[in-house]
């Protein structure tokens, strides 16, 4: 068994999959196998993939149901102990990645480097992964999947969820987390240059998946929790002193003061108005 499994999904993104190939290709670190799982592409991907099937663990070029269904068919052929994606588009940000990560994946289910996010081959800024991961994290943040290594027994046993289009290997995490099933550790070294032009960077779909998987994973109270703290925040978008609100709303206790406070309020509020329409 190969120590870990480097997986690509694509569809006709020729110029990004040669990049990928070459990229992943390029490692001087053998340990490993790689997966590429091709949507069924017109543009030559088929025919550029079966020019290096002698270096290719396994591939496949057929019509799947979108990104995530071509994903879990990669996972269902890893046999890796970790697994990273690196999508077409994305690449290694050097030859050396595989073999600086590899000694340190051990004892945790997630472990997550730096991630460069690039735009038409330029990098436009870097993401460092969070030193710790809590719940609070998950609900407002996430981590770059192509700078992500998993334990692939894990994914296995609960794959991607094939209904969302943009979200799901977030979700995937977060479910992890919430049921408690791994150990997360973070690398101070990057790992991987995120094409930042795909249907991930659509902030308004990603918004409103995230916001379906919330309501789907949290019990009906912490939910309300959830809601009322962006109702909050909502509430004072534009007065002068928001990031020092932003601040005070990181401590919990004071996120629940304020929420009861708020609730209170209107309801004096509807109280006085009440009494004043039935002054004669």
């Amino acid at each position: 068994m190969k120590h870990i499994s480097v997986i690509t999904v694509c569809y006709n993104d020729i110029a990004g999959l040669r990049q990928t190939i070459k990229s992943v290709l390029s490692q001087d670190y053998t340990d490993y196998e790689y997966i590429i799982i091709d949507g069924g592409s017109t543009d030559g991907s088929a025919e550029l993939i079966a020019g290096y099937s002698e270096y290719i663990s396994y591939w496949v070029s057929e019509k799947d149901n979108g990104v995530y269904s071509a994903m879990n068919k990669g996972v269902e052929k890893a046999s890796g102990e970790y697994c990273i994606f690196m999508n077409a588009g994305d690449t290694f940000v050097d030859n050396n990645v595989l073999s600086h990560a590899a000694p340190v994946l051990c004892n945790a289910d997630l472990i997550v480097g730096k991630a460069n996010m690039t735009r038409n081959n330029e990098i436009i800024s870097t993401v460092a992964p969070p030193q710790k991961i809590s719940l609070g994290f998950w609900l407002y943040h996430s981590v770059i999947h192509q700078a992500a290594f998993m334990r692939l027994d894990s994914l296995k046993e609960r794959m991607y969820d094939e209904k969302l289009s943009i979200v799901s290997d977030w979700k995937y995490m977060i479910t992890e987390y919430v049921t408690g099933k791994y150990d997360y550790k973070s690398l101070a070294f990057p790992i991987c240059n995120f094409d930042t032009t795909g249907i991930s960077s659509n902030n308004t779909l990603r918004m409103e998946e995230r916001e379906s998987v919330i309501k789907e994973l949290l019990p009906p109270m912490l939910y309300k929790e959830y809601r009322d703290y962006h109702n909050l925040k909502n509430l004072y978008v534009n007065i002068p002193f928001m990031d020092t609100l932003n601040e005070i709303f990181k401590y919990r206790s004071l996120v629940r003061f304020l929420t009861i406070f708020n609730r209170y309020l209107l309801k004096a509020y509807k109280l006085v108005m009440y009494k004043n329409k039935h002054v004669t």
